[in-house]
Formats: C-alpha cells, sequence, structure tokens
C-alpha cells in the first residue's frame, strides 16, 4: 500500500531544495505562460495530497468519508485538558494546541464546500505547516475510542495502527515532508522543521470550470475498479517508474467511491486551459446557431445570418476571473497571516502560564 506513496515522495524530492506549491508562476512579461518546472511541480503537490488521502482512507466504511476521520483532530485540545488520552505527552502539551486551530481554519474558509475539498484543504494546510505527522499521530493517539467506528477493517487502517507496521511503514514514507512528530515536539523541536518546505494554496480556484484546480471548491466523485491500487502492475505506472493520475486515484475498498482529485501527468495546465476555452466557445457559438435558425424560421424565409463571436463579452469575463483570482488569493493571504499571528500569540500565553504554574 505505501509503494505508490513512496514514488510519489520521491518525485517531491526531485525538486528539493526549492519550496514546494501547487500554483504556477507566471513568467514575466507573458501573463498567460506557465513555467515548465512550476506546472509541474503543481501536479506532483496535488498527486501527493491525493496519494496520502488514497493511503489514510484506506479500510473506511463504503461510502464513509475521510474528513469525518480529520475532523475529529478538533476534540484534541479539551481532551488534552482533561487528560484523557491513551498516552501522555508530558510538559509539550501546551504545545499541540494547534491541531483545533488546524480544523478552524478550515471549517471557517470552506463554509459550504464539499468534505472532499475540505479535506484537500486540511492535507495543504498540514503541509504547508509542516504539522501533518503530528496532527495525524494526535488523531491516531487522542482518538483511538472513536476511529473503529468509521473504518470496515480497523486492522488495515494508517490511523488504527499507530503502534504497528503499518504506521512505522507510513512514517518512514512520509518522513522527508510529513514535519515533525509528536515526540520531535516532545523533544523541544520547532513546528514546520521538514527536510521539503511546502507553499500549498489552500483552495485552487478557477472560475472557467478548471477541472484539475477545482479540488478547492468542487472535486468530482471517481468510481475506480476494485483492486486497482493494490498491484503496481505495468499498466499502472507511466514511464520512468513515476506514478499515473489511474494509481493515485485507486479504490481504497471493493466497490468504493472515492472522492479524488484527477490530474493529468501530462499536457500541462496551459494545454487544458486552450481546450477548455475552445470548448466553451464552441458551445457558444452553437447556441447562437440555434438562435439563428429560430430566427429564420419565424421570419418568413429570410436569408440565413451567421452570429458573430461574442469576443467582447468573453474579454469582460476574462478580466473578472482574474480579478476573482486576485481577491481570493488576497484573502486567503490574509486569513493564513492572521492565524499565524493568532496562533503564536496563544502559544506566547500559554508558554507565560505554564512557567507560572512552574514558578509558583
Amino acid at each position: 500500500m505505501m509503494q505508490e506513496l513512496h514514488a510519489i515522495v520521491r518525485q517531491v524530492l526531485r525538486f528539493h531544495p526549492r519550496t514546494v506549491s501547487n500554483y504556477c508562476r507566471t513568467l514575466p512579461g507573458d501573463p498567460h505562460s506557465l513555467a515548465t518546472v512550476d506546472a509541474r511541480m503543481a501536479e506532483v503537490a496535488e498527486l501527493l495530497v491525493t496519494e496520502l488521502i488514497r493511503v489514510l482512507s484506506h479500510g473506511l466504511h463504503e461510502g464513509g468519508e475521510l474528513w469525518s476521520v480529520l475532523e475529529t483532530l478538533e476534540r484534541v485540545p479539551n481532551r488534552l485538558i482533561h487528560g484523557d488520552a491513551n498516552g501522555a505527552c508530558g510538559t509539550a502539551q501546551h504545545r499541540l494546541r494547534f491541531s483545533g486551530q488546524l480544523i478552524y481554519v478550515i471549517k471557517s474558509t470552506f463554509v459550504r464546500c464539499t468534505s472532499a475539498a475540505r479535506t484537500r484543504a486540511l492535507i495543504r494546510l498540514a503541509l504547508s505547516q509542516g504539522v501533518l505527522l503530528a496532527s495525524l499521530e494526535l488523531i491516531a493517539r487522542w482518538n483511538a475510542a472513536e476511529l473503529a467506528a468509521f473504518y470496515a477493517d480497523p486492522a488495515s487502517s494508517v490511523l488504527c495502527s499507530v503502534d504497528g507496521e503499518l504506521w512505522d511503514a507510513f512514517l518512514r514514507a512520509c518522513a522527508p515532508i510529513g514535519g515533525v512528530t509528536l515526540t520531535e515536539i516532545g523533544a523541544g523541536v520547532s513546528k514546520g522543521v521538514s527536510v521539503v518546505k511546502f507553499d500549498m494554496k489552500l483552495a485552487l480556484p478557477d472560475p472557467a470550470g478548471d477541472e484539475v484546480e477545482r479540488s478547492g471548491a468542487d472535486d468530482r466523485n471517481i468510481s475506480v475498479p476494485a483492486g486497482a491500487g493494490g498491484g503496481g502492475s505495468n499498466g499502472d505506472r507511466a514511464a520512468g517508474g513515476e506514478i499515473s493520475p489511474h494509481v493515485c486515484g485507486a479504490a481504497v475498498g471493493p466497490g468504493t467511491i472515492v472522492r479524488v482529485q484527477q490530474i493529468p501527468v501530462h499536457g500541462g495546465l496551459a494545454e487544458q486551459r486552450q481546450r477548455r476555452r475552445r470548448r466553451k466557445k464552441q458551445a457558444k457559438y452553437e447556441e447562437l446557431k440555434k438562435l439563428a435558425s429560430a430566427d429564420e424560421g419565424g421570419g418568413g424565409g429570410s436569408a440565413k445570418v451567421r452570429a458573430p463571436l461574442p469576443l467582447a463579452e468573453e474579454a469582460m469575463a476574462t478580466a473578472e476571473a482574474r480579478n476573482v483570482d486576485r481577491l481570493l488569493d488576497r484573502a486567503e493571504a490574509l486569513l493564513l497571516e492572521r492565524w499565524e499571528k493568532l496562533a503564536a500569540t496563544i502559544s506566547a500565553h500559554e508558554s507565560l502560564l505554564f512557567e507560572r504554574e512552574d514558578a509558583g
């Protein structure tokens, strides 16, 4: 089950020591062009998110959603206070309250989004903050009593095997990209320390209906054949040993429908956007032809008129779409900045409280 995850992590490591992001920067002087390396990096970053979701979803009940499992992270701070955990974290407990803040950010940002969109956003946020492994271990250790209800086969679940070989294999696969663990936090390592640094947008908006970037707003249901994710057959791998999107979106159980983001390995984002624009133009043109034909039928045999494409309207729509993108990017940046300030303030207050308790 970890072979595909290992392969995706190796692809991510190819970009080291660069910061890995899931969005593309335009080249100077040409706002429509995309840097090839950045486009490939964005694809690999989203493939990593998809593969992490696939691994963590393994063993869920049919129809179950991973978000229901991850959402239990918000209950960890209360259990830290009451001390009803399976294992103590010592004096570092006050440093683990970031768990509730992660869920708060996602719920307040993605109010009307699907559970699949929230799941992808939470994985992106945890990668960017360098707390993916710590967050998952908090769920596994502090919410162990709840997890069995979500999984049809708890023994095959990573989160239900926190002290077993499956969890150890997951740790080895995610060590370069997962950030700090609970043990490292207890030893005083700062949160956010990771071999690979991430700068992930929580949502990838595209008002034109971008099939690759819509995961932040409306991920699609993709049904895949049972057993497609376990094999590693020759047909499941692209050239050079890279994992294709078919494998990364593979089934987590017999007949299960999994919400995943489908990202092409080839073609690039620019080519896809061009195809979508051509399809939209063709659809509008066909609609205008139908209207012209209807007018001709009621006009007593008048000559057929070719309706021109609404170029001005399309240009306006493109400009509005860019404005929406800029506003969303700015809002996300402000939200993350405020969240980081809030987290720093809370951490400082907690440190003072613990110092007073120790001194008193």
